[in-house]
Formats: structure tokens, sequence, C-alpha cells
């Protein structure tokens, strides 16, 4: 699906077929700049694979669960996405590519409660890199982590990935 409906403007839903358990990888820019759409319905559980820039710019899309399947979102794979409001990445997630949620402004990485701070964050323990801008240029109104966890499993981090979180 490389570019399958990217810069499609009368797009609004996409509806996979419901336990879609043969579907592995949304290619790159597969539904690249797509404003227009809203919701994806049944995102196959079977998904591994997200590629670069695949969701780029679908500012209005929103779901909130990713497949625990995926291991891999490509860097800018939700750039833009303003409405996405993921609250945790699928545990077999060890690589976040750079830009991957630029400018999500509902995202929150693994949420799991509050200090007597705000609210805490964590990546899981399997995440070893962090690329540069991964979770950059979120808006002031977001809620945002006052603590991160990151474990020691990380081994690389990129310039300003957690920048204006």
């Amino acid at each position: 699906m490389d570019n399958a409906f990217g810069n499609n403007s009368h797009l609004v839903v996409v509806n996979f077929p419901e336990n879609n358990t043969t579907m592995k990888y949304i290619l790159d820019n597969a539904f690249v700049n797509n404003n227009n759409l809203t919701n994806i319905i049944n995102l196959p559980k079977s998904i591994v694979h997200i590629g670069n820039s695949a969701f780029m710019n679908c500012s209005n899309i929103n779901f909130s669960a990713l497949p625990e399947s995926l291991t891999y979102i490509g860097a800018s794979g939700f750039y833009g996405c303003y409405s996405l409001a993921v609250d945790r990445l699928p545990q077999n997630m060890t690589q976040l590519l750079p830009q991957v949620f630029y400018n999500c402004q509902k995202v929150t990485i693994n949420h799991f409660g509050n200090s007597t701070n705000g609210p805490v964050a964590a990546l899981d323990n399997c995440v070893t890199h962090i690329g540069s801008d991964a979770f950059s240029s979120w808006s002031t109104t977001a809620v945002k982590p006052t603590e991160i966890y990151l474990h020691n499993t990380i081994v690389y981090m990129g310039g300003q990935c957690f920048n204006n979180y």
C-alpha cells in the first residue's frame, strides 16, 4: 500500500475487514496528507510495520490504540496528526524513529498515573532508540507529563527528541 491513498481529500473513513489477520504492512505514504481522514476502523491487529510518513499530516485522524503486534513505525509515521490520541506504545516497539509523533498534540506515552508534580509517563523497557524530534513540538495545551521514566535499555537519544514536550 505504498502511497495507496495519499493526497486524497475525499477520504474520511478507512474500514479494514474485521478480524483481518493477514495484513502485516502499511507502507510509506499510504495515507499521507489526508486532512479529512478522521477514523480508521478495525486497524488490523496483525500489523507489524507502519512505513515512513504513512499517516503524515492526517491531522484529523483519531484512534486510541496501536496494535500490540506493531514493532516498527517509520520516520514521520504520524507526523502532524494533531487529533491522534494514542496513550501507550506496543510492548514490542524497540525504535522510535525521527519525528514519529512530531506535532501530535494528544499523544501520551504510557501514562501510568500521577505524582505530586503531575502526570507521569514511561517508555517500556524494550525501547532502545529514540530518534530526533520523536515527540517534539506538541502544543502548549496538550497534557504533558511532569516526569518521564527512561529505562537503562535506551542506547540512543536523538537531538530534541522531547523538545517542547
